[in-house]
């Protein structure tokens, strides 16, 4: 009798959620009926003007931009010839062959460079040579070395007019040496310097600091205002020898490193947090491993997914959850409708498990709480992690405020109050730092826009202020006007108070604020707009480049190593010029994202355990076995990208077995010429 019970409650809940969904999809459905009426009348009218020959009018701004349109008419018509079809075909046969021939990378061809080489080919015309060996090998590579040292030196004078920030990353390659990357950043920019094989050293700090002051040395030990790496203990004894040796500099543990830590003692130490992000991270990787039930959840989503890679593990954590919580309805339906019922899945008992996690209420209760948690430290580390503006004068407000938004999100739930102390341990023993309260006390956004007398009362701001006046004005008559002209800016006396400067505020760089209206005060002027125009973060030397594999062997002799240091200057830098454009074009890229799903996402992949379960169920192909049929790294089901240990960047987009051919190739033949990169 219960069981019947039962059976007739499930019976009209899942009647109950499929009548919600097509009320819901009446209402799209209408939207969509209405938009279509409206681009109906708007084409009418398109028409209407056409036929009164308006688009054959000539206007003022004509006489300016002039188009051939005769010559654009004859491009649409070669486009459309069967002729230029056909050699368009054979010449895509010719590069496949050889692309398939030499091993390139099928997503060699989105790279942006690319195009740019086929319409060279193109403006040459038939008959064009190739480059030799030789000219690839050596004229080639000095000229782009030319170039990229040509782009490096380009920052000298942002170096010297704002100061700069060294950034170090250490990690292991496939080989297992430890590898330390070095950029130089500042407002306009990051650049790379050098790659250096600490395996031997990467212990000892005293060693860290030998390779370290190479570095400071190359950039000018008058332009650098701080280290950043992350916090290891490595790190931080050798980020205190360096502080004593050079008065001038700081070490800042990497911004971005620390909150991510923030979010890792969340998630991993926060029971009702870890077991949601566990039955959450079930549900994905089961939709995402069988290919009939992904197809199913597309179709409900109309094609968004569940899952998005990004830059760290607990990004990715938060971004699909909350992914998850905005197609709740839609994966409910999934797991009551007719097509899931009658499959074999429903049988399994993996299939059993993840219909009762997605059935349970409780489940997507504690979605929406761990959700309301981490996205206020999803926002800092998105923050500190763009390369748009520096984000010196925002880190101190962006704790504060997540804080906040934490107790706001959920004020009366234990979970805040553990997330709460887990941040408060951290901020204090590694983030808290003179020159983040610096940033906050000389950003005009924040000191006049909230209660100044809590700033000015605020012992902790004002000493870690007063650290960072003495340690980079040690001038002691300098030092006590920098402190007197602080009061200036206070008051907002003089250019401070203009209506423009009033005005900019909130609509400038804080270092740009500065250096535009802080005329009055030169010496507090320079202050700030070398503490305001340092980043926080470590992050552009925190993506693993596949060039770096083949680093610093030691079968090489010094002068074939150097060449190689070389390449990888080139190719690194260059990544870094695109990234940095792409940026400025897309104000809106996510930092944090990940263009493609990595393979070796732990949210897509199954465990050992996972996948005996995971069984063919009548149209239910693995992904994973799918992609082992046709190949391997080719984009069946979720898209794929090259295994990497740590953080990515978009725009690599070679595998690392060529990269470590092309390398060997282009080092391993003697030659008469050289070329030695910056300095």
């Amino acid at each position: 009798m219960k069981e019947k019970e039962k059976t007739k409650m499930e019976k009209n809940r899942s009647r109950q959620i499929l009548n919600s969904y097509m009320v819901d999809l009446d209402g799209e459905d209408e939207e969509e009926e209405d938009e279509v009426q409206e681009v109906s009348v708007k084409s009418k009218g398109l028409k209407k003007r056409k036929s009164i020959g308006a688009s054959n009018v000539r206007g003022p701004i004509d006489s300016i931009f002039k188009t051939d349109y005769e010559k654009t008419k004859q491009t649409t018509m070669e486009r459309n010839n069967p002729i230029k079809e056909k050699l368009k075909m054979q010449a895509w046969e010719k590069f496949a062959a050889w692309g398939v021939a030499v091993g390139l990378p099928f997503n060699a061809v989105r790279d942006e460079g690319f195009q740019a080489f086929i319409d060279a080919v193109g403006e040459y015309g038939r008959g064009m040579p190739a480059p030799t060996y030789h000219n690839y090998r050596v004229t080639l590579m000095k000229k782009l070395l030319e170039d990229t040292n040509e782009f490096v030196l380009s920052f000298q004078p942002h170096w010297e007019e704002y100061g700069c920030s060294i950034m170090s990353d250490f990690w292991t390659d496939i080989k297992g040496r430890c590898l330390i990357n070095f950029l130089v950043n500042c407002p306009l920019g990051t650049i790379f310097l050098k790659t250096i094989d600490a395996s031997e050293h990467i212990k000892n700090a005293n060693l860290i600091v030998d390779m370290i002051n190479e570095v400071i040395e190359i950039v000018g030990e008058a332009n650098v205002v701080q280290f950043i790496t992350d916090n290891g203990s490595n790190y931080k004894a050798a980020g205190k020898i360096l502080e004593e040796q050079h008065p001038k500099l700081f070490w800042t543990p990497c911004a971005a490193h620390c909150v991510n830590l923030m979010i890792q003692d969340i998630c991993d130490k926060i029971p009702k947090v870890k077991t949601t992000l566990v039955d959450a991270r079930s549900v994905v990787v089961y939709i995402y491993n069988h290919g009939r039930i992904l197809n199913m959840m597309r179709k409900l989503t109309k094609g968004k997914e569940l899952h998005r890679s990004c830059v760290t593990r607990f990004a990715t954590q938060f971004y699909t959850i909350q992914t998850l919580h905005e197609n709740r309805h839609h994966i409910q339906v999934l797991f009551v409708s007719e097509e899931w019922r009658k499959s074999d899945f429903v049988k399994k008992q993996v299939g059993k498990k993840v219909e009762r996690i997605v059935g349970k209420s409780d489940f997507w209760d504690n979605i929406l709480l761990t959700c309301q948690v981490l996205a206020p430290l999803v926002d800092v580390v998105r923050l500190v992690d763009t390369e748009e503006k520096p984000c010196m004068g925002y880190i101190y407000e962006a704790v504060k405020r997540a804080k906040e938004q934490i107790k706001k999100n959920v004020p009366n739930d234990r979970m805040a109050t553990q997330a709460l102390s887990y941040m408060q341990s951290r901020w204090s023993d590694q983030l808290h730092h003179p020159l983040h309260a610096t940033g906050y006390y000389l950003n005009p956004a924040i000191l006049h826009g909230v209660d100044r007398k809590e700033i000015l009362k605020n012992g902790e701001i004002l000493t870690g202020l007063y650290v960072a006046i003495d340690r980079l004005v040690p001038d002691e008559d300098e030092n006590d006007k920098v402190r007197v002209e602080l009061n200036s800016y206070i008051d907002s006396v003089g250019q401070f108070g203009s209506p423009a400067a009033i005005r900019a505020r909130t609509k400038v760089a804080p270092h740009i604020w500065w250096r535009t209206y802080g005329i009055d005060t030169s010496l507090l002027q320079t202050f700030a707009m070398t503490v305001l125009s340092q980043t926080c973060s470590a992050s552009p030397c925190e993506r693993n480049w596949s060039a770096f594999d083949n680093l610093h062997s030691k079968k090489r002799n010094c002068l074939l190593q150097q060449k190689l240091n070389d390449l990888v200057f080139i190719q690194y830098n260059t990544r870094l010029k695109r990234r940095f454009k792409s940026l400025k074009v897309n104000k809106s890229l996510d930092p944090i994202l990940l263009r493609d799903v990595e393979e070796n996402d732990d949210w897509v992949l199954p465990t050992e355990e996972e996948l005996q379960e995971f069984v063919d169920g009548r149209g239910g192909l693995l992904w994973s076995v799918a992609r082992e049929a046709m190949g391997g790294n080719e984009e069946v089901g979720p898209s794929t990208r090259s295994k990497r240990e740590r953080y990515r960047d978009d725009d690599d987009i070679v595998e690392e077995e060529n990269v470590g051919e092309q390398l060997d190739d282009l080092v391993n033949v003697d030659s008469d010429e050289d070329f030695t990169a910056y300095p």
